[in-house]
């Protein structure tokens, strides 16, 4: 039978209560997963040694909000592990684990094979935990650091990533969209602004 839902009510005397996953699941349903821009949004970068520095930004995991903030004490620093005679493929990741253990979401390293054709290691997406790629590190043979080269950007990837936007953006191509300057109606492509309506 069906079961009819609405939200969001003020409670009176307890009677309306709601789970994150409640307000997370409204978020889902209009804004796709992934960072809020590019540019240096969470864009990864060598650090010291073996090791990557994660920039300050905001994103967005299956309706859950993340933000890393700037508090003066320099880019989020994470620790890639040692290296052995043959090279890997690390990933680095926002880890979005829902278990009541946990509840948030965290910036992770997902450490891959050595071999000698290494392969990035594959993002979880079930259960409690759901991840977002938002680079690839190769780390060569017995390397000692990181260098830029080696960082491969996957934040523009939307099968990894991705860039938050309106959900079903598709359906609003090639129909007219009225401007916030103009009362007639334009025929618009995706992600250019026209007017104060984006797409």
């Amino acid at each position: 039978m069906a079961l009819e839902e609405s939200r969001f009510f003020d409670s009176v005397e307890n009677d309306n209560s709601y789970y994150a996953d409640d307000f997370a699941e409204y978020f889902r349903m209009f804004l796709k997963d992934g960072v809020w821009k590019l540019g240096e949004n969470l864009s990864v970068s060598p650090g010291n040694g073996l090791s990557v520095l994660v920039d300050y930004g905001a994103a967005m995991v299956q309706g859950y909000g993340y933000w890393l903030k700037d508090n003066d004490t320099g880019k989020k620093q994470l620790n890639l592990a040692g290296t052995t005679a043959q090279p890997r493929i690390d990933r680095i990741v926002l880890r979005l684990d829902t278990s009541l253990q946990t509840r948030r979401i965290t910036l992770a390293v997902l450490t891959g094979e050595a071999a000698a054709q290494p392969v990035a290691p594959s993002l979880t997406r079930n259960g409690n935990i759901y991840e977002l790629s938002l680079a690839q590190v190769r780390v060569g043979a017995n390397a000692l650091s990181i260098l830029p080269e080696q960082i491969t950007d996957e934040r523009a990837d939307a099968s990894l990533c991705g860039v938050v936007e309106p959900r079903a953006v598709s359906d609003y191509l090639d129909q007219g969209v009225k401007t916030s300057d103009s009362p007639t109606f334009e025929k618009v492509t995706a992600n250019i602004v026209v007017g104060a309506v984006y797409q």
